[in-house]
């Protein structure tokens, strides 16, 4: 199983290759989760973020982090899962997530 793992919704990507600020991670997170969330009326979706402790996880730069975190959660009928709670719900039933057969 592969699971999500974003390239533009990480934080190095964002703060340390593209060497944008912390503000600009916050907001670009959070302006792809509403876009998934909107789309979510129709079929579920995955919004992942990346993070590293030596990048969002500095002092400069934790309360954006915590602004995308409360964000989400306060938004109606989301989950926010680790890895390992993705793998077990998708365990439990496989054949639903089987493309179409030919």
């Amino acid at each position: 199983m592969t699971l999500p793992y974003p390239i533009e919704c990480q934080d190095v990507t964002t703060l340390a290759v593209q060497t944008q600020e912390a503000p600009y991670f916050a907001r670009k997170c959070i302006d792809a989760f509403d876009r998934l969330y909107e789309e979510s009326a129709t079929r579920t979706k995955f919004f992942s973020v990346a993070i590293h402790p030596y990048a969002a996880g500095q002092p400069h730069a934790i309360k954006y982090l915590e602004q995308i975190y409360e964000h989400v959660a306060k938004s109606t009928g989301v989950l926010i899962w680790n890895g390992r709670e993705i793998f077990d719900w998708y365990a439990k039933a496989p054949e639903k997530f089987v493309g179409p057969s030919k």
